[in-house]
């Protein structure tokens, strides 16, 4: 019904499509260990049910307690104001200098671990 990944990394070369972030390499810490926030799907039968936000906070929490310094994730514009939301800050627009790469119209959007904004429960 959904799946989120957070996949642990020691060097920007372990990056997949890395051709979509060669271009920001220099706006990138070079900090190891970091963190890559990736591929978040949720059927539409399972929508509008909050998991969206429980996964974002589950991986967030994660970055936390590993104290990991940051991390990195490609986003469409919808996801660029939700994650702003806990704190992930716009890089630049993604682009892909090879056709190997499904994505286009994507960002990046760093998360630096002192920044990290969990609301509340209500």
């Amino acid at each position: 019904m959904a799946a989120a990944r957070l996949t642990l990394c020691q060097h920007l070369s372990e990056l997949p499509y890395q051709s979509m972030f060669k271009w920001s390499f220099d706006k990138i810490p070079t900090t190891s260990p970091f963190l890559f926030y990736s591929r978040l799907v949720i059927h539409p039968s399972f929508r509008k049910r909050g998991l969206r936000q429980q996964f974002d906070e589950i991986r967030l929490r994660k970055q936390m307690d590993m104290a990991v310094p940051f991390g990195l994730v490609t986003i469409n514009r919808k996801r660029q104001l939700q994650l702003a939301e806990y704190g992930f800050e716009f890089l630049a627009d993604a682009y892909a200098s090879d056709e190997a790469s499904p994505f286009t119209g994507l960002g990046v959007m760093i998360i630096q671990l002192e920044k990290i904004r969990i609301p509340q429960p209500a």
